[in-house]
């Protein structure tokens, strides 16, 4: 039996040998033989030069790993999460996939995805590649649970320049000018005696636009949701009822029906100069264009409090690995290749993550460039806990009550009171 055992030894050590020459080493019995097919899901763009451009990635990738195969398949935004979900939940879902930063602590949780810590210690990818915000998203309880491929953030200010010619007002950098030049913006421009156009358009709606404007100015005031560790609301904090009341008075610079208002009718408003500010994530640029070809507009950073800098709550996607995949080898070596500088501008659905290829896209694709990179250079992530859309939810309670005449303090009270509920597990 001795024997036996060490020519078995002798065996294996030898088809480790020659399976270490080939251009990837897999894991735990993956790539048996033949051709390993990797499943790659990810969100259907708009624009489809993000599509053309990934399949440009996915075919350099092959070239030089003929042993692996990628097929993407591509879904519309509001099918993706569920999809993803009932999948993962099923013990069905693809080997790599495109989530939302602010589903990592909750798919890490679940034991959906694995960490990657370990590739990261062999790896050309480093944390200083990417914006501190998007990698913080996909960090969670001292792992790192996926790879940042694109940033957006809430948001930056949108201005006509026309109408603030017209006004002789200059773009607002702090609350107090915020409220002083929409004021001045909000009249009645034909003299019919009602209100016809207005400073700023304000996001209320029950969405989660609301909730990353909201998380904006609380953040830029010094406010939290939850504490670090994620086991503490901080909505009762005074930072954050500030931030609320300073809300709260916006609505006076804004059309009616704050309640309901979202990022399609801040498109709107904007586009046909009934409002002359927004703040939308630089995505926006695009529809701008498309819908008002002729508008002279500007982008600015928002403002902030005086004596303090603008925070944007940050979002975006990122690769993640699933713990169900036979591939996790093969996988990462297709997301490491991915997220090189050259790759990552090439399959950034958004602007890319890679602090080096953000300036190109930036410089070729948006106004403002230098706004919208050191606003990505200060945003946070939202909250890195498991029941995110359970917070979520409270906040746009909380946001809809406010709208409604409850008293800020507390509602703010209230909600924190939720929340910690919700931590807590009760």
């Amino acid at each position: 039996m001795k024997g036996k055992s060490k020519y078995l030894i002798v065996a294996v050590l030898v088809s480790l040998f020659f399976i270490g020459s080939l251009p990837l080493v897999f894991a735990g019995g993956e790539g048996e033989k033949g051709e390993i097919v990797l499943q790659f899901w990810t969100m259907q763009q708009s624009d489809k030069r993000v599509i053309e451009n990934q399949n440009s990635v996915i075919a350099e990738f092959e070239r030089l790993n003929p042993n692996i195969k990628v097929e993407l398949e591509v879904t519309p935004y509001a099918a993706y999460r569920d999809k993803v979900l009932v999948a993962a939940k099923g013990g069905n879902p693809p080997d790599i996939c495109v989530v939302d930063h602010i589903w990592h602590s909750e798919f890490a949780a679940a034991n959906f995805i694995i960490a990657v810590d370990d590739y990261l210690k062999l790896s050309p990818v480093k944390k200083e590649h990417f914006f501190p915000g998007a990698w913080d998203s996909v960090s969670y309880q001292g792992k790192v649970w996926g790879i940042p491929m694109d940033v957006g953030q809430w948001e930056v200010l949108y201005y006509n320049k026309a109408l603030f010619k017209k006004a002789g007002v200059s773009v607002p950098k702090t609350w107090d000018e915020w409220l002083t030049v929409g004021k001045k913006l909000t009249k009645d421009t034909d003299g019919n005696g009602e209100v016809d156009q207005w400073g700023y358009y304000l996001l209320g709606a029950k969405d989660e636009g609301t909730i990353c404007f909201i998380d904006s100015l609380l953040q830029s005031n010094g406010g939290w949701i939850v504490n670090k560790d994620g086991t503490k609301g901080m909505l009762d904090s005074p930072e954050v009822i500030e931030a609320m009341e300073f809300y709260k008075k916006l609505v006076d610079i804004a059309p009616p029906g704050v309640a309901s208002g979202d990022q399609v009718g801040s498109s709107n408003y904007f586009t046909t100069g009934k409002v002359a500010m927004e703040g939308i994530g630089e995505w926006e640029q695009d529809t701008i264009r498309n819908r008002a070809p002729n508008m002279d507009w500007g982008v600015a950073t928002m403002p902030a409090p005086a004596g303090k800098t603008f925070h944007p709550c940050l979002g975006g996607w990122s690769y993640v690995i699933f713990k169900n995949s036979p591939y996790h080898d093969a996988a990462w070596k297709f997301i490491e290749f991915a997220s090189s500088k050259d790759n990552n501008y090439k399959m950034a659905a958004l602007t890319p993550a890679h602090v080096d290829a953000a300036p190109k896209f930036l410089d070729e694709f948006k106004v403002g460039p230098s706004v919208i990179f050191d606003h990505f250079r200060q945003g946070y992530p939202r909250p890195k806990v498991p029941v995110y859309p359970q917070i979520s939810e409270i906040q746009r309670q909380m946001v809809q009550e406010i709208l409604l005449g409850k008293n800020v303090r507390q509602a703010c009270i209230d909600a924190n009171k939720e929340v910690n509920d919700l931590l807590a597990g009760k």
